[in-house]
């Protein structure tokens, strides 16, 4: 039996969107490169202005020696603006919101600023839903996204099981919802009361559930590794809580560092053509008296 390759090796690949090799690729050649664990050589940190974890498409969350870290993330134009304020570009203070898809965030916003500062946040968030009352029928478009369809099906029906009036529809087949789901729009699923009497009732109940089942809260907490390269083994790694502000600020330097070494190869390349072009400059008076068609016919 053949041995089987560990693997860990096949994550150390990826099929790069154009974004990320528009913003990392064209400069990663000038930052510091080292041997890693598997012996060949890597940059030691990638050169973007803003960092890739702050702007993804989905929350960043996992655990890792026995730390939990989870970290919001923002539209782009929403993280130049707090950087411009960290640089002190301009006076304003920007509070920026976290982006979370298809949800309102209703913690007030002043309250969002210890996540840029401190790293450390409880935010509420209400999946968006738009009722239709004429055909008693509320679509739901998102929820927490730390949620499963299934957990918010589940609180719905207990909510509104609840009611001492119209309870007993959510235990039966008073009830309904349907995926319209699809690619392209993204999440769509579409609840209704079925035929039966009082349904105007039923349905208030049921628009009421829904609101309180899409209404929670999201922990931040932005714990990063605390200078691994001091750690000669796994138990002796630290964590920190970091947080956006922080992480901005390191971002921008690493990349204002990189790109300066950029500018600077660019410039020692400028002047030796500058000097190529002097050269031939030089020689052209001499090579224009020459017949070439002689010397090519003697030395065949």
């Amino acid at each position: 039996v053949e041995e089987i390759e560990p693997a860990a090796p096949r994550y150390t690949e990826m099929k790069a969107d154009p974004f990320i090799e528009d913003n990392v690729m064209n400069l990663v050649k000038y930052v510091d490169w080292e041997v890693n664990e598997m012996d060949f050589d890597e940059p030691n940190h990638l050169p973007t202005m803003f960092p890739f974890c702050l702007m993804g498409k989905k929350e960043l969350s996992m655990i890792g020696f026995g730390v939990k870290t989870e970290f919001p993330i923002y539209k782009k134009i929403d993280l130049l603006k707090r950087l411009l304020f960290l640089l002190n570009k301009t006076d304003k203070n920007t509070t920026i919101k976290p982006d979370i898809p298809n949800c309102e965030i209703l913690t007030p916003i002043k309250d969002l600023k210890d996540l840029l500062v401190n790293g450390e946040c409880s935010v509420q968030v209400k999946g968006k839903y738009v009722p239709d009352e004429k055909n008693n029928q509320i679509y739901i478009y998102g929820w927490n996204p730390r949620a499963k369809f299934e957990s918010i099906y589940n609180s719905i029906i207990n909510i509104g099981s609840k009611d001492k009036n119209f309870g007993h529809i959510f235990d039966g087949e008073g009830i309904g919802y349907i995926d319209e789901s699809n690619l392209k729009d993204g999440t769509k699923i579409r609840f209704e009361v079925l035929k039966q009497r009082n349904v105007k009732e039923s349905y208030n109940v049921l628009l009421d559930a829904i609101d309180k089942a899409l209404t929670s809260n999201i922990r931040y907490s932005m714990y990063v590794v605390d200078d691994c390269k001091k750690a000669t083994s796994t138990d002796e790694i630290k964590f920190k809580l970091s947080s956006v502000d922080e992480m901005l600020l390191i971002c921008y330097n690493h990349y204002k560092d990189t790109y300066k070494k950029y500018c600077e190869d660019n410039i020692v390349r400028l002047i030796k053509r500058i000097e190529e072009n002097i050269n031939i400059e030089k020689i052209k008076p001499h090579i224009s008296n020459l017949n070439l068609k002689d010397s090519i016919e003697k030395n065949i």
